[in-house]
């Protein structure tokens, strides 16, 4: 449908990441995600947010069909990350 068409870009996945550090201010769009050294996708948008009294920091991002596996550990701008599969769910 028209959301699967939306999230899937070519060989690239709309999906979420979860930053460890929640009081690190957001990413830029159009960073790159690293897994290891190699990029494997790029931020669409990112925010900070308060989810039952708890701090998150989050983004959307296009990755690799191939990183895009949830709980998969990546890095934007040095900042670790978890990927997490949308809409999200805390």
């Amino acid at each position: 449908g028209e959301v699967s068409r939306l999230r899937a870009r070519g060989n690239r996945l709309l999906t979420g990441l979860l930053f460890d550090d929640a009081s690190a201010p957001g990413v830029a769009r159009g960073a790159g995600v690293l897994s290891g050294e190699s990029t494997v996708g790029q931020v669409a948008s990112s925010a900070a947010m308060v989810v039952e009294g708890v701090a998150r920091s989050v983004a959307l991002a296009y990755l690799k069909r191939s990183s895009a596996s949830p709980g998969a550990g990546l890095a934007v701008e040095g900042r670790p990350a978890k990927v997490m599969p949308l809409p999200f769910a805390f």
